[in-house]
């Protein structure tokens, strides 16, 4: 409490002693935008999930007696349903969109 109320005091006292403290008006400038920026950081985003999901696949093997042979299929699992994966595809989706909307219809 002690430690409060001297940062209150401090931040009084530094208040108190801008005297050339106004309020400023609005001014244009010229910045740059974010979208393009957004954008390709949903990308990112989307890309990583998307070779995320895939590298946690399974290896399925199979024995058919009729050929007598074995089958290997990798099984991918649905990158709805694994959830650390979902989060940053629909993040990624998300930022992917706001930024393509926001670069071309943003002036």
């Amino acid at each position: 409490m002690k430690n409060f109320k001297i940062f209150v005091l401090g931040m009084v006292l530094g208040l108190g002693l801008c005297g050339n403290a106004k309020a400023q008006t609005f001014r244009y400038s010229n910045k740059p935008k974010n979208g393009p920026i957004i954008l390709v950081g949903g990308v990112s985003l989307l890309t990583a999930s998307i070779l995320e999901n895939n590298t946690q696949g399974n290896w399925v093997y199979s024995y058919s007696q009729i050929t007598n042979s074995f089958t290997k299929q990798y099984v991918r699992p649905n990158i709805l349903t694994n959830t650390p994966v979902n989060i940053v595809f629909g993040v990624g989706v998300t930022l992917t969109a706001t930024g393509l909307i926001s670069s071309l219809f943003v002036k």
